[in-house]
């Protein structure tokens, strides 16, 4: 039914649309590379001049060779007082030309106007056959000028409405085209209200939110994270099962908040017995253990944070 109805909102558009249709303004985004020893880091963020209200996408990548071992930076610890981060998305790994492509993903909310600096980045790399010196690469601190929302207070008249205007003859052919179309798109809402047979209906999934969330975790160990030591992508993605978990269980939907404000509110709630609220909360306690320790977790560690997961979903088997 959506499909039908942009249709006909596209249709509106052409039959009301003049000969003079305004062009849209092109966003221009910002694009800074940086040769630190074996990396080339690069950061890129749109739009350029953002104003206060402008959702800022932002990344950051790393090229490194496949001998060199690459930590990406905690970004969020840095502009807490200047961005808001709304979300963000470590993307996996990807290798071509031996050489690997580290990526970070943010979306960002700017929290004042005026010039704000983002403050250098700093990325760690060693070489991952050997057990020497862990090296540091610092890119430059970067100026952005995040506008004010200023309204025009200057058009303050109403006008009158213009006079009726007479029908040109250009114009009939395209009234016609109008009359055509809106039949045909009359024969398509039909076709969509008509009471579809059994065989059109599509599947529906009848797993339970148990069965969904084991098939999520078996996949997450299947991707090696544990293994390769990258415990922050492994710590995103496990949170992020629970929460679906948590929202097809419960019926709950928080689209607009974060997956740690999420679950930071559902530790609040009534929705648990006195047992799941506790396992909740093992859980959490062991994320937190993950996220904010001062070093690397060990493999163990986190393996006490996937059982709690699965202790939490009722999947211990």
């Amino acid at each position: 039914m959506k499909t039908y109805f942009t249709f006909f909102l596209l249709i509106v558009a052409i039959c009301s649309c003049n000969q003079h249709t305004p062009s849209q303004k092109k966003v221009i985004s910002f694009h800074k590379e940086f040769q630190r020893g074996p990396l080339t880091i690069s950061i890129d963020f749109s739009p350029e001049k953002p104003t206060i209200a402008d959702r800022i996408l932002f990344e950051l990548r790393v090229i490194a060779h496949k001998d060199y071992d690459v930590k990406m930076p905690e970004f969020a610890d840095n502009i807490g007082n200047i961005f808001y981060v709304f979300s963000f998305f470590p993307q996996q790994v990807k290798v071509k030309d031996q050489k690997h492509t580290y990526t970070h993903n943010y979306e960002l909310e700017a929290l004042v106007s005026g010039k704000v600096t983002i403050p250098a980045l700093k990325i760690l790399y060693n070489k991952n056959k050997t057990t020497g010196k862990e090296f540091t690469a610092m890119t430059d601190p970067i100026e952005v000028e995040v506008k004010a929302i200023e309204l025009d207070s200057s058009k303050k008249d109403i006008y009158d409405i213009q006079n009726v205007m007479s029908l040109r003859a250009s114009n009939f052919y395209l009234l016609l085209a109008c009359i055509a179309v809106g039949v045909i798109l009359l024969f398509f809402v039909v076709k969509a209200i008509t009471p579809k047979s059994q065989d059109e209906k599509q599947p529906e999934d009848r797993r339970s939110p148990e069965e969904i969330a084991w098939e999520q975790l078996k996949a997450l160990l299947e991707q090696q994270h544990i293994e390769n030591k990258k415990y922050q992508e492994f710590y995103f993605a496990l949170t992020m099962i629970v929460r679906q978990y948590i929202e097809k269980k419960y019926d709950m939907k928080a689209s607009g908040q974060t997956t740690e404000e999420f679950l930071d509110e559902i530790k609040q709630s009534e929705i648990f017995d006195a047992k799941r609220k506790r396992d909740f909360s093992e859980f959490l306690e062991a994320t937190d253990f993950v996220k904010y320790a001062a070093q690397d977790p060990q493999e163990k560690e986190v393996t006490v944070v996937f059982e709690a997961a699965k202790k939490f979903m009722n999947l211990q088997t």
